[in-house]
């Protein structure tokens, strides 16, 4: 295994009595922003699985964002969890020699945040390349990591290599804001400080949305309901910042309309529809 869809959270069912009663409460349903992160890894693990129809690497469970089970953990979450962690694959991380690690991140987020799909429980890039190296230092991994030739993150997400290109000239003029000013951007350089200097960080600009049968992804250019609104497959408006030596290595959409063309962020900013971004 090669390839992990990682959440952007940590589901958990609802309890008859939280805290105290482990068993699962019969009459609630799972909550529906856990619900929707779990839908969303699977759409992105079969996606993976669509595009690698020759190779099959990838892992086919999703991944939780959470240390491992350990012994303080209830038992419903121990059931439900084991096979959802990190460290539960660590054997086949240490044993490819060949391919580069990927992690898929699945979930939601804007300009500044990523996560599950209420905004306030969403965290900084920053944070999260933080929490992904304390989960791998927990499952001691993050020296194996560090040691591999190539780690590639991909932000299925909406938004993570967003920004405003407006007052852009150059291609330079991009990838200067790419790297201090996306989450990408700021997800890679935490990482770097971090010691992780092998990867390649990947996002999309735009509004993604995956097929739910996994044949393809796409980006639009806003969340309004509009029958004309822009799509582009997520492979024409894909951004990627690599570290090669000392040098970061920038990789744009080929075309002025990958770069360019406009995302309607003003519903976010009236506090519009924030829970389906």
């Amino acid at each position: 295994m090669s390839q992990f869809v990682m959440l952007l959270g940590n589901p958990d069912v609802p309890r008859k009595h939280p805290g105290v009663d482990d068993t699962y409460h019969p009459k609630k349903n799972l909550d529906l922003e856990w619900k929707d992160l779990l839908e969303r890894g699977m759409t992105t693990l079969k996606y993976i699985n669509h595009k690698n129809r020759v190779f099959k690497g990838a892992c086919s469970n999703t991944i939780f964002l959470r240390t491992p089970i350990s012994k303080e953990d209830d038992a419903l979450t121990k059931r439900i969890h084991t096979g959802h962690t990190l460290d539960f694959y660590k054997a086949s991380i240490q044993n490819e020699k060949q391919l580069p690690i990927e992690f898929h991140f699945a979930g939601h987020g804007n300009a500044e945040t990523i996560g599950p799909m209420s905004s306030d429980k969403r965290l900084t890039p920053a944070v999260v390349a933080e929490l992904f190296d304390y989960i791998a230092q927990s499952c001691d991994l993050a020296d194996t990591l560090k040691g591999k030739k190539h780690l590639i993150f991909n932000f299925h997400v909406c938004n993570a290599a967003y920004i405003d290109v407006s007052d852009c000239v150059t291609d330079d003029d991009i990838q200067k804001k790419l790297l201090n000013q996306s989450v990408i951007g700021k997800f890679y350089q935490q990482m770097i400080a971090l010691g992780y200097t092998n990867i390649t960080v990947i996002g999309y600009r735009g509004f993604y949305q995956g097929m739910t049968n996994g044949s393809n992804s796409f980006v639009t250019d806003t969340i309004q309901s509009n029958p004309g609104k822009l799509e582009l497959p997520i492979n024409k408006v894909t951004y990627s910042i690599e570290r090669k030596g000392q040098e970061d290595v920038f990789s744009l959409p080929k075309t002025d309309l990958g770069k360019r063309f406009h995302v309607d962020l003003e519903p976010i900013r009236n506090g519009q529809q924030l829970r389906h971004i």
